[in-house]
């Protein structure tokens, strides 16, 4: 007696198949899936910017309180206040303090005189901006782009303290305090709204 073939279940048998498929699809990319995301957190890293140094270097006539500054009709003093940095890999201020001694005037904050005009110098306005929105109006900077070299002198001509020859010797004695002093200060300009805000950030520092 011959037994009847089984017929083969072909939906089922396509089912199995589609099944193993997809469980091998699902072993191997979620291998993959998982290797990029370790790749991806690894490589999301922060880094420090690279910030230059501040040089600030003094020469000429002036001396310390204890060995005051001669002065002589006639003859010109100087003082050259030479101000670097080097670059920084962001965008920066450069400012300058200036704390002028009490026998110095002046009317626009650049040019400074003493006894009656006799005795003079000025900053120099062409490599420094008088920033002139501050409690300290004696406050002057530049603005320097990432990476750029800067040296810069603080007083024009080199320096130069015009001492006039008419000096007389009332105006020679009543002189007591032609001091120049300056702080030089620099700060990252990103995230500051304006130059004014940039500088009240480091004022008192």
């Amino acid at each position: 007696m011959t037994r009847p073939k089984a017929k083969m279940n072909i939906p089922m048998t396509l089912a199995c198949v589609l099944l193993c498929l997809t469980m091998f699809s699902f072993y191997f990319t979620g291998g993959l899936y998982a290797r990029y995301i370790t790749r991806a957190e690894a490589s999301d890293s922060a880094r420090v910017i690279k910030f230059g140094d501040l040089t600030l270097t003094e020469s000429g006539d002036f001396g310390t309180d204890a060995t005051p500054v001669v002065v002589i009709p006639g003859v010109d003093l100087s003082k050259k206040v030479n101000i670097a940095f080097t670059p920084a890999e962001s965008a920066t201020y450069v400012f300058v303090e200036l704390t002028p001694g009490t026998d110095w005037n002046t009317t626009d904050y650049v040019n400074f005189t003493a006894a009656g005009g006799k005795i003079s110098w000025s900053v120099d306005s062409t490599k420094w901006t008088h920033l002139g929105t501050t409690a300290n109006p004696y406050v002057y900077y530049c603005s320097l782009a990432a990476n750029e070299n800067f040296s810069k002198d603080f007083i024009a001509n080199n320096g130069a303290i015009t001492v006039s020859d008419e000096l007389t010797a009332p105006e020679l004695n009543a002189l007591s305090n032609i001091n120049i002093s300056v702080r030089a200060t620099v700060v990252q300009s990103g995230g500051f709204a304006d130059v004014t805000e940039a500088w009240n950030s480091v004022k008192n520092k």
